[in-house]
């Protein structure tokens, strides 16, 4: 396999592994109405939420661009601006998803 290849590919993946974490997560507290699906062993909404919105998305996002830049040399601007459209756009249906998810989780805590 050649390095242009792997170095056109890269940024795809980094991508498409993100979207996977995205619907991973989400599945599991979200249903199909992006309404909070309590788990069975409920805990504190840290348990939940996490660290926030950010503290999964920057590793991310500088994995990706350490492999657009990666990229860059090897592939159409073209190429790399649409890679990089898809992952804004992952980033921000990830964001409202949190955001979503944070208020719904909050509110079932306060009631």
């Amino acid at each position: 396999m050649s390095v242009r290849v792997v170095r056109s590919a890269a940024p795809w993946l980094a991508c498409s592994g993100y979207a996977l974490c995205v619907i991973d997560y989400y599945s599991r507290y979200l249903d199909a109405n992006l309404r909070f699906v309590p788990p069975k062993l409920l805990g504190a909404p840290e348990d939940i939420l996490g660290f926030g919105f950010l503290s999964v998305w920057i590793p991310v996002a500088l994995v990706f661009g350490l492999t657009c830049w990666m990229a860059f040399s090897t592939v159409r601007r073209r190429v790399v601006a649409g890679v990089v459209s898809a992952f804004i756009f992952l980033s921000l249906v990830d964001l409202f998803l949190h955001q979503r998810l944070a208020a719904q989780v909050l509110a079932f805590n306060a009631g």
